[in-house]
């Protein structure tokens, strides 16, 4: 389990990294993760898409 604390809301990151693909995650989800939050999640494959992470219940 990967837990990192999220600085911007999600529009304001421009590369695709772990915590942004969290954070697609969560809003699929409907929750919201606002900056100063931590967010944890798992990685299940190496794929770079929203797909590789799957949040922590």
């Amino acid at each position: 389990m990967e837990r990192n604390r999220v600085s911007k809301l999600l529009e304001g990151y421009t590369q695709n990294t772990q915590n942004v693909a969290a954070l697609k995650r969560a809003r699929d989800q409907n929750l919201t993760v606002h900056p100063g939050q931590d967010i944890e999640y798992a990685i299940v494959d190496e794929k770079s898409s929203r797909d590789h992470v799957a949040l922590a219940p």
